[in-house]
């Protein structure tokens, strides 16, 4: 009786371990076969014969359906192809069945902007923000998709996040602009003076003539008269700037009136 317990035990065991080396070659199997089809299909593609590519990767697909591997393999050879379009949706497919690969919404949004899709875009770089919520660039350009949507709000928002991950002239002037599209005139001035304040950073000379410009249409010649001094001592008067030639004739001609008024 001892002897067919220990035999059972160790049929067991041997049944046990050939099941798990049976699992284990299934996945070996299936592995080598995605990596054997996306292999032949990237020599397809050093040729150009992307039909060839395509075809290879949909008949893999086909007997493996749930591999985010090769769709998203048949989604850069529909790129490749020119076929914006059905790229996008199957790198979506892709995550669906892989969450893993959620990077992959900065593609999608890259090719709802090619494909004249904002709105899609922006909903696409808000997926991705939320696994990657510290990319500024990513901000940046839902600021910029939003502003050409016509939703301020969401714009100021977005140009917020870029600044606080980034904060440096480019969206402080942003912020200084949207502002004054909205009609908010003091935040408008704050920001674009906060801008200029990176004397160190290219995009400061664009902040200050900004800000030139702005009290100039506020007709508050003074402070723009002290910004204009500022941005002299900063630049050596340089007056290649359109922007700039214009507020110098303009605040030439109010100190011009203050001495006349002076003098009277």
């Amino acid at each position: 009786m001892l002897f067919f317990t220990r035999f059972a035990h160790r049929f067991s065991t041997i049944a046990i371990c050939a099941t798990a080396l049976f699992v284990l070659s299934g996945c070996a199997n299936r592995e080598e076969r995605i990596n054997r089809a996306i292999n032949k299909a990237d020599q397809a593609r050093q040729k150009n014969e992307t039909s060839e590519a395509l075809n290879i990767l949909g008949k893999a697909a086909m007997k493996i359906p749930d591999s985010a591997a090769l769709l998203e393999a048949i989604a850069n050879t529909q790129l490749e192809a020119n076929d914006p379009q059905a790229a996008a949706e199957g790198f979506v497919k892709t995550i669906q069945l892989d969450p893993n690969r959620s990077q992959l919404w900065v593609r999608i949004a890259e090719l709802r902007i090619r494909l004249g899709e904002d709105e899609a875009a922006a909903t696409a770089f808000g997926h991705y923000l939320e696994s990657f919520p510290d990319d500024f660039l990513a901000w940046k350009n839902v600021a910029t998709l939003q502003e050409r949507l016509g939703v301020p709000d969401a714009a100021i928002k977005a140009t917020l996040e870029w600044n606080r991950i980034r904060p440096s002239a480019g969206p402080a002037l942003k912020l200084g602009q949207l502002f004054q599209d909205s009609g908010n005139i003091p935040q408008a001035r704050s920001w674009i003076s906060q801008a200029a304040a990176y004397a160190s950073d290219p995009g400061s000379k664009n902040a200050l003539a900004t800000l030139i410009e702005l009290e100039i249409s506020l007709q508050q010649y003074l402070p723009a008269s002290t910004w204009l001094e500022q941005y002299d001592s900063r630049y050596a008067s340089d007056n290649s700037n359109p922007r700039i030639q214009s507020a110098r004739s303009t605040i030439g001609k109010w100190r011009q009136a203050q001495a006349d008024i002076a003098e009277a």
